[in-house]
């Protein structure tokens, strides 16, 4: 049986309550995903791919379409000058682009971290947070339903 109840939470608590549990979670949460550095890491090389590919198209505009159209127009004529951003294997070297390519994001470490840093800091949170809040207190109000039946269905047997 499953029982659903809704009240509204600012009859129980103010709008800096609210707000403070708001930001605990979401402190928590971030805790989370960043308590292990290989999920960081990989978090943070997400993060510098996505305000890297933004600022291309900036420069760009539509640069995804641009790359699949150019990427389709290769495979399609067997032209296969990918090659030319090659990356060292057991039977060859890297490519001179490919270490152009390294070499640049080397000497810009600095500016991509400091973008993917503004990135997080000013990115708007607010709605994810708040569902992660809602979905924490339907969760907690189950659990606190669950208990009861479990202590009616206990005290029906005596």
């Amino acid at each position: 049986m499953e029982t659903t109840i809704s009240f509204n939470i600012s009859e129980y608590l103010t709008d800096l309550e609210i707000k403070e549990l708001v930001k605990d979670q979401a402190r928590a949460e971030i805790q989370k995903l960043f308590r292990n550095e290989e999920n960081a890491q990989r978090i943070l090389s997400n993060l510098s791919y996505k305000i890297v590919f933004d600022e291309v198209d900036k420069i760009i505009p539509n640069s995804i379409d641009v790359i699949a159209k150019k990427t389709l127009e290769i495979v399609d004529k067997q032209d296969y000058g990918y090659l030319v951003f090659r990356k060292k294997d057991g039977y060859n070297t890297n490519s001179f682009a490919y270490d152009v390519i390294e070499k640049t994001v080397i000497q810009h470490q600095a500016r991509i971290q400091e973008k993917t840093a503004d990135a997080i800091i000013n990115a708007d949170y607010s709605e994810k947070i708040l569902d992660k809040f809602m979905g924490v207190a339907e969760n907690f109000m189950s659990n606190i339903y669950d208990l009861i039946d479990l202590a009616k269905k206990r005290f029906d047997k005596k």
